[in-house]
């Protein structure tokens, strides 16, 4: 193995992602993609990054981590799961190797077969940059998530997806033909070696690697299914949100690509629907999505702070005004859909464009990379929204997957809990709503069990530890509703550490998960504390302790589990009343 030159190639590309891991003459750092603290508040040192290339490359680092008896993590240029999926220890050590897949991104290891309609695909390319390439060629993914600063690699680890109750639905490992994966070997067989899955071999690996977690091997080549390149029509519309609990399934089953924001507080949701449409429809509308461009670190901490500042004297009627704004405006504006992609205007809908325009979008992350923008005063640099450093965005995120039949009953749930008071939902109003969206049963064994719609919310968090908002107790009952009465499975990228309780019960089939585990890696190199607590193999990934509940590391079950010196304490939730939130309620 060219160990020698395996540390040259990490010196020398080091700077292509010093923005997510960090090196010194002391070992290095890894941080997550909104550069702030990690949900267990924990920094995760590491002893080495290496920065492969190609696939010689990579199996090198693999080679070296195996024989050198370090734990394994993969990571992408800019975007890791919020979760502690990627470092390879658990904050307490400073043990472990990471592997970054940011040059291992080449245009032209991109290939499109148009006889099979495949693509073949680096792990480490940009998400926006390969939807780009593809409609060069005139095809397109059938299905991807939001934002383009993903890699196709931890799109697929993670189980990120779209939206669709159609054909294999909205999940992009849906669309996985085949997979070449480096994991650990004897030392005869050089430490590491390449392992092929796909489609139409053996199929308990391929259903194991579809949605990995990273803890399988480290993806060298990926090959999606792709289609001809068509176009979509898109029209958002309002509606009362009375009959919701009955219409929900049905706009999903009439439009391909819809999907539902729910503004609770305002009695209101916007339906997206969303078609495809023939080539020869005129049209060149895009989707701009406006949160993930870049913004100038000012804003981004003007934003934060006028968001702070509501929070702490509880002011609901600042995020009543937002909600109702955004609701109010949503068709006349667009929401960030543009009939002339060219000079960024919106003239109603439906809004017709090619099919990619609809696809990930953002493109904040490259500022990170600009040397321009990084040469400027640090408050007029351009980053993305949620940049702790800049004091951006900072969230308490759920997102969690619920089977369609359950639905109806989560949402006359929130009604109920609405009802008692709207204005205390009026802050989960201000970002994404709460948002619905579509997947099909999965044959993935980390997959949804059943087809089932993943319902998503982003609200305030402070940005100190154990710190909690006004309205703490309608996001804690909203989250237990979804993960404990309606035995939802959380998304994986996502959500707060307790959420991946017992995660063998919501998942299509986590024992043969396991024993492709096993298979592919039985020392477990590229496991870690964390990914074992959360699949189950060793210790748990709730921690008790004073202001965990705060911090999403537990459910509250006692008071110091809360903030009782600021007047939170453990408490029944109101409609669902095995919830324990964290309340300043008398």
């Amino acid at each position: 193995m060219k160990f020698v030159l395996l540390a040259l190639l990490f010196s020398l590309n080091l700077h292509l992602v010093r923005s997510l891991v960090e090196c010194d003459a002391s070992g290095c750092e890894l941080k997550n993609y909104l550069r702030g603290p990690w949900p267990d508040r924990r920094p995760c040192k590491i002893t080495k990054a290496f920065f492969p290339t190609n696939e010689a490359e990579l199996l090198d680092a693999v080679a070296y981590a195996v024989k050198s008896k370090q734990k394994i993590k993969v990571v992408s240029r800019e975007a890791h799961t919020m979760t502690k999926f990627a470092c390879p220890n658990s904050g307490s050590d400073t043990g472990g190797v990471v592997i970054s897949t940011a040059s291992f991104n080449s245009n032209s290891s991109v290939v499109v077969d148009k006889s099979s309609m495949t693509v073949s695909t680096p792990p480490g390319i940009m998400l926006g940059e390969l939807i780009d390439l593809l409609a060069m060629q005139g095809v397109t993914l059938h299905q991807t998530i939001a934002w383009d600063g993903v890699s196709p690699a931890g799109m697929v680890s993670a189980g990120a997806h779209g939206s669709s109750l159609w054909g294999r639905g909205g999940g992009t490992y849906e669309y996985l033909v085949s997979m070449r994966i480096v994991v650990p070997a004897s030392k005869n067989e050089g430490f590491a070696k390449v392992v092929t899955v796909a489609e139409g071999s053996d199929l308990d690996l391929f259903h194991a690697a579809r949605i990995s977690l990273g803890v399988l091997g480290a993806i060298s080549h990926l090959t999606f299914s792709v289609q001809p390149m068509t176009k979509r029509s898109v029209t958002l519309s309002v509606a009362d949100d009375a009959s919701l609990e009955d219409d929900f399934l049905r706009l999903a089953r009439e439009h391909e690509f819809g999907e539902v924001l729910w503004y609770s507080s305002q009695k209101k949701y916007v339906w997206r629907t969303d078609d495809r449409a023939p080539l020869s429809v005129p049209g060149n509308g895009a989707l701009i999505r406006v949160p993930f461009l870049p913004v100038q670190a000012a804003a981004a901490r003007s934003s934060r702070l006028s968001q702070e500042a509501a929070e702490t004297i509880g002011n609901s009627t600042f995020f009543c005004s937002a909600a109702k704004n955004t609701v109010n405006t949503i068709t006349s504006t667009g929401g960030g859909f543009v009939n002339d992609e060219q000079q960024q205007r919106f003239s109603g809908f439906p809004v017709v464009g090619y099919f990619h325009k609809f696809q990930a979008r953002g493109g904040c992350q490259y500022t990170y990379s600009n040397s321009t923008n990084l040469a400027l005063p640090e408050s007029e640099r351009l980053v993305c929204g949620w940049d702790f450093r800049a004091h951006g965005q900072f969230w308490f995120h759920v997102s969690v997957s619920i089977s369609i039949s359950d639905v109806g009953n989560f949402i006359r749930d929130v009604k109920q809990l609405r009802d008692l008071s709207p204005e205390r939902l009026c802050l989960l109003d201000t970002s994404i709503a709460l948002q619905i969206r579509y997947l099909k049963a999965s044959q993935a064994y980390l997959g949804p069990k059943t087809d089932a719609a993943q319902i998503e919310f982003i609200t305030f968090r402070d940005r100190r530890p154990g710190e909690p908002q006004t309205y703490e107790d309608v996001a804690e009952e909203i989250e237990q509703l979804l993960l404990f009465k309606y035995n939802g499975k959380p998304h994986f990228g996502k959500n707060r550490p307790h959420a991946f309780q017992d995660i063998g019960r919501k998942t299509k089939n986590l024992s043969k998960f396991l024993s492709a585990r096993r298979k592919l890696d039985p020392q477990g190199w590229f496991s870690s504390d964390w990914s074992d607590a959360v699949l189950g193999i060793r210790g748990s990934p709730v921690t008790a302790k004073d202001g965990c509940a705060l911090e999403g590391l537990c459910v509250c079950s006692e008071a110091r589990h809360c903030a009782p010196d600021k007047g939170y304490f453990c408490k029944p939730g109101l409609v669902y009343h095995e919830a324990r939130v964290c309340s300043n309620r008398s």
